[in-house]
């Protein structure tokens, strides 16, 4: 039987989007966005390595990239909560799948983005403001 001219499409656009399939989509999604801003610093790097290990170990990382939901993406969030990730961390991440799910919808293998989300709708912000040294402080650190 024949696919369907739409779905042969977009399995063949996402096929040339995704350079090969590891465990799922949304990983390779991830890869090619990495692969098309190489330039950056080092820091940068082991930070797209650490949401690769997280994306390959997390049950949305089998799911294929047109089945990820927005519920989907939220749970994502409370998972990453429970395995004691900061907000921040999880913000990042969720910025670095978003702009891979963009690419996505820019390449027509999906039509909303479902990382398109506020966080703080889904988690609370514990993160604590940082407050600058007074001049007493800093006398004693730089003394």
């Amino acid at each position: 039987m024949e696919p369907n001219s739409r779905e042969f499409y977009k399995r063949c656009a996402f096929q040339k989007y995704c350079n090969t399939v590891l465990h799922n989509e949304a990983c390779d999604a991830h890869k090619e966005l990495r692969r098309h801003k190489a330039n950056v610093r080092c820091g940068t790097k082991q930070g797209r390595k650490q949401l690769m290990r997280i994306l390959e170990e997390d049950k949305i990382g089998a799911c294929s990239i047109e089945n990820v939901k927005l519920s989907d993406a939220k749970e994502w969030a409370l998972r990453m909560k429970e395995k004691g990730y900061s907000f921040k961390t999880i913000n990042n991440h969720k910025r670095s799948l978003k702009a891979a799910f963009y690419t996505a919808i820019q390449d027509d293998c999906i039509h909303k983005n479902p990382f398109d989300f506020q966080l703080n709708t889904v988690l609370e912000d514990n993160t604590e403001p940082k407050e600058p040294l007074g001049t007493k402080r800093r006398r004693v650190v730089y003394a």
